[in-house]
């Protein structure tokens, strides 16, 4: 008998050599169209942007909405925003040329302007953290829309990995590896993970000496954060969304924010003020070995034990996002049939004392550890198709002091906090 090969889902093998061969090994690449299309269409980014900016002038600043024109970052204005009358960003983009000249729109943290968009971003990384697991750092999805001929930052380099996906539009980026501008004046030692703007360099004589990539709508790019670049256009409209990725963050630093919340309220098993060797009665080596010892004991404390495990929860559930939308109210229904959109939203640990911890994109709920809210958890996490009426009858009945109300509103929690949708 003749083994036959097991063709991969493309979609599958893209993010594998996203994920693996080129994020992980700090390579550029190139995908035309793996996902089978655009990751948004036009529409959908610019409800998007009009939502990001109707937050931004209630001033909410979880998406930073910035302007430049002509190359120079301005002031936004109460006419500089999109409004319904725009009709497009296309349309948006002709208007600030017409006033400005050579407009461009950044917004940053896009993610935290729309429940849809929140959800696009998180089943972006599952899918990277199926292949790669989640990165310890943090994560952003920046929106750029317009028309300008060159980018508005010049060439420079960033603090964190690039994947941009075109969602309209011809885009192009010429791209040098880190060495290439090393040794000019404006890069310190070390900048390899720093943000560096090379303002005043003119790279037309660098041109043949850069990798040059372009892409139309559903195409992706990315890049390591070593590399320079700079956006180019023909002059025609481009939007895109850049996901980036903060690699210079270790797991130690959620043991950092949990320690410090504990102190702030008071619970901390560890000191606020360290000694001073030259100090008290109790001098040089005594007083620091005092301090070791005091931080060995405090951090095999519970409280902070409890506090990293929350800390690990919700940023494995945000994907490293830390900007996140608003809930939905409260007074929404809860559809008749739910699913998860894509694995990873939810996450649960059951500790000793009888609690369960869950986070839902982010978020972290206290729940008792029964056995129907586990059983409702692993439903809705599997991605499955869930009737509310008839999986809530069948958990209440398991002999268990759980009502259906408890369980209904479990359900109502992850779907206010967009980790379950509507069933088609």
């Amino acid at each position: 008998m003749t083994a036959q090969a097991t063709i991969a889902n493309p979609k599958d093998l893209f993010w594998r050599e996203l994920g693996i061969d080129h994020l992980r090994a700090r390579k550029p690449g190139v995908w035309r169209n793996p996902l089978g299309g655009p990751l948004a269409t036009p529409d959908e980014a610019f409800g998007w942007l009009r939502s990001a900016s109707e937050a931004w002038q209630a001033k909410d600043r979880r998406a930073s909405v910035r302007l430049y024109s002509k190359g120079k970052a301005r002031t936004l204005r109460a006419g500089d925003h999109p409004t319904a009358e725009d009709g497009s960003i296309a349309g948006y983009v002709r208007r600030l040329d017409a006033t400005l000249g050579d407009a461009g729109l950044v917004v940053n943290n896009i993610q935290s302007a729309d429940p849809e968009i929140w959800r696009r971003a998180q089943s972006v990384l599952a899918s990277l953290a199926e292949v790669d697991g989640v990165r310890p750092g943090a994560a952003i999805l920046d929106l750029f829309a317009g028309a300008y001929r060159s980018g508005f930052f010049g060439v420079h380099k960033d603090d964190q990995d690039v994947v941009t996906f075109v969602l309209e539009g011809k885009k192009r980026f010429l791209l040098w590896p880190y060495d290439y501008f090393a040794d000019r004046p404006e890069v310190a030692p070390g900048s390899e993970l720093k943000v560096v703007l090379l303002n005043e360099l003119d790279y037309a004589p660098y041109r043949e000496d850069a990798i040059a990539i372009e892409g139309e709508p559903g195409d992706v790019f990315c890049w390591p954060a070593e590399w320079w670049h700079v956006s180019e256009s023909d002059g025609g409209l481009c939007t895109t969304l850049a996901l980036g990725l903060f690699r210079d963050a270790s797991p130690y630093r959620l043991v950092d924010q949990a320690a410090a919340e504990l102190i702030e309220e008071g619970r901390a098993p560890l000191a606020s003020t360290l000694p001073h060797p030259s100090l008290g009665e109790r001098r040089g080596r005594a007083s620091l070995t005092d301090l070791a010892g005091s931080l060995g004991r405090g951090l095999d404390a519970p409280e902070l034990r409890d506090r990293i495990e929350e800390k690990a929860l919700a940023h494995a559930t945000a994907f490293g996002y830390f900007a996140r939308p608003d809930p939905l109210p409260r007074a929404m229904a809860l559809p008749a049939t739910v699913r998860a959109p894509f694995p990873g939203g939810v996450a649960w640990a059951e500790r000793d004392d009888g609690i369960l911890l869950l986070s839902v994109g982010g978020a972290i709920f206290r729940y008792p550890a029964a056995r129907p809210f586990v059983l409702l958890l692993e439903r809705a996490a599997s991605g499955a198709r869930i009737d509310v009426d008839s999986t809530v009858a069948a958990l209440a009945g398991d002999g268990t002091d759980v009502e259906p109300a408890a369980l209904r509103y479990l359900l109502g929690l992850l779907h206010r906090h967009h980790a379950l949708v509507a069933a088609d």
